[in-house]
């Protein structure tokens, strides 16, 4: 269960009532996001520095966690990344 977080940790997300499926690439960047039957609703790409290069798919400007699955504030543009602590 603590492995389950963080980058690429994303497994479902609810939205208007219907339960979605982040695909991530090798950097944990959400790619996909396919509905309960598979088929793709949202698809982005990005540049190395977060940056939005296309999004494609009806609900394509509906998700939040997108690169290195971070969440998007849409109103600032700006990610929200998390702050941890190490302990040793």
């Amino acid at each position: 269960m603590q492995g389950a977080g963080g980058i690429g940790g994303l497994l479902t997300t609810i939205h208007d009532g219907a339960t979605y499926f982040p695909l991530a690439d090798a950097n944990g960047n959400i790619t996909e996001y396919l509905d309960t039957n598979g088929t793709v609703v949202a698809h982005s790409e990005f540049d190395p520095y977060g940056s939005l290069i296309t999004a494609m798919g009806d609900k394509a400007g509906d998700f939040n966690f997108l690169f290195q699955t971070e969440y998007l504030d849409r109103e600032t543009g700006d990610y929200y990344w998390k702050i941890g602590t190490i302990t040793g």
